[in-house]
């Protein structure tokens, strides 16, 4: 609907822009949660480090686990991203921890360097759940590395 008034150019209303996803919806906003791998957490301590680049560098055979914080309650989680070093095929596994303690579900798993858009279970509830990103087994010999992660969401 346009209100017109006589001798004015600018109307009141414009339905130019004007779309059938009814009062009150809106566009879902896409955003992201990511971390440098210095952020990862070795599942040994002492024998590895972070170097000046921010990368996570494995010298003993472990893997790697990140939390993820700050993704919004209600958030749908539509893609996630592991970058690395390795010398072989490693993987990560984005996981949902129940709060109690009862159990995890794997949401999206890949290689190191790929990407996951098939997410099981995506809808965040931080009230319920935990949210972590854990690699395979890092080969220390060869000093694999995790540069970063990324976890993609829409609100």
């Amino acid at each position: 609907m346009v209100l017109k008034f006589p001798g004015v150019e600018n109307n009141m209303f414009d339905t130019s822009r004007a779309s059938d996803e009814g009062i009150g919806s809106r566009k879902k906003e896409s955003s992201f949660w990511s971390c440098p791998g210095i952020s990862f957490n070795g599942t040994n301590s002492g024998e590895d480090y972070q170097d000046s680049g921010g990368n996570y560098i494995c010298f003993s055979n472990q893997s790697l686990r990140v939390t993820i914080m700050g993704i919004p309650n209600g958030a749908s989680i539509i893609k996630a991203f592991v970058s690395g070093i390795t010398d072989a095929v490693e993987t990560w596994t984005l996981t949902r921890h129940n709060n109690d303690g009862t159990g995890a579900t794997t949401m999206a798993t890949a290689n190191i360097n790929s990407s996951d858009k098939t997410i099981i279970e995506g809808l965040v509830d931080n009230n319920k759940y935990s949210y972590f990103i854990v690699t395979s087994l890092l080969n220390g010999a060869t000093e694999d590395a995790i540069e970063s992660a990324r976890v993609d969401y829409t609100i």
